[in-house]
Order: structure tokens, then C-alpha cells, then sequence
């Protein structure tokens, strides 16, 4: 069913943008970091040459000072952490229920299609059959409908493709 292989292929562009959203964040957030431990370093070796000329005091401020840096710094990698493990969950999150809007639009058309087919046919009941698994161990070929099913589904779907680029075409 064509619409099927539609929604997958936005899904999967979907999914790469998240993932490089995620990608993109992670990436600020370390050179930030890295630009901490590079601020850090480059004060804890300033303070090193100049410590002995220092008075007990003066040291022990500069002291200090180093140490709120590096608290600093390892509260924003917490933090950075944090950011990140959120927005994975909120992409996936958005991909899931894009993931499920697409499955209903799927079965919505597949209910609303058999109804229209079976006013013509008259079945008791339509069955879904899977190869993979499912209640259906065997099943009478001549009386499969899927391939009727699907064509139908396309012939409906590609309808209305082309009501859609007849209307922007205007």
C-alpha cells in the first residue's frame, strides 16, 4: 500500500532530523564544556606560576575562585547531560505518536475500504493474515482478498495524489 511506504519514508526523515538535532545539541553543549576546561586549565596554570608570590590570602581567593570554576563546570556537564537525555525523549516521543497517527490513518482507510468492498462481496468476516505471526496458520488462497485489498487502496490513495498536485497546479 503506497501510503504505507509514504509514511515510513517521512518517519525515517523525521527520525534522521531528530537525530540530528540531538547530534547538533550534544555537540554544543561539549564545546562549551571544552571551552570550561580550557578556561580551568589555563587559570590553574597562571595560578601555579604566580602562587608563590602570592600572599595567604590573595592564594586562598584564587584558590577558591579555581574550585567555584571547576563546581561550575561539573554542574553544567550535569546538566548538559540532562538537556540532552530530554530532547532524545522528546523526539522519540514526537516520533512515536507521528509513528502512531500513521498506523490509524492506515487502519482508518483499510476499515472504511473493506466496508465499501464488502458491500459488493458480503463477507462475514475479514481476517488479517501475516506470514510472521497471527491466528491464521493456513488459509484458502482463492479466497484471499489482500492483493484486491491493496489495489484498491492504491487505486483510492492515488486518487487523491493527483486531486492534490491538480490543486496546486491552479
Amino acid at each position: 500500500y503506497r501510503l504505507i511506504e509514504e509514511l515510513e519514508a517521512e518517519l525515517e526523515v523525521e527520525r534522521k532530523k531528530s537525530e540530528r538535532k540531538i547530534q547538533t545539541r550534544s555537540a554544543t553543549l561539549e564545546k562549551q564544556l571544552e571551552q570550561m576546561a580550557i578556561e580551568l586549565q589555563t587559570k590553574a596554570g597562571v595560578f601555579e606560576q604566580q602562587a608563590q608570590g602570592m600572599n595567604e590570602t590573595l592564594r586562598n581567593m584564587k584558590m577558591q575562585e579555581l574550585q567555584s570554576l571547576q563546581e561550575n563546570a561539573q554542574g553544567f556537564q550535569m546538566q548538559a547531560e540532562q538537556d540532552v537525555r530530554q530532547l532524545q525523549e522528546a523526539e522519540q516521543m514526537k516520533l512515536m505518536r507521528k509513528e502512531a497517527a500513521g498506523s490509524k490513518l492506515v487502519n482508518d482507510n483499510m476499515k472504511a475500504f473493506i466496508a465499501d468492498y464488502n458491500t459488493e462481496y458480503g463477507f462475514s468476516y475479514v481476517l488479517a493474515f501475516s506470514d510472521q505471526a497471527g491466528g491464521i496458520l493456513y488459509g484458502n488462497p482463492a479466497l484471499d482478498i489482500t492483493k484486491d485489498l491493496v489495489a484498491g487502496l492504491n487505486d483510492i490513495y492515488d486518487a487523491e495524489k493527483a486531486a492534490e498536485e491538480a490543486a496546486k497546479e491552479k
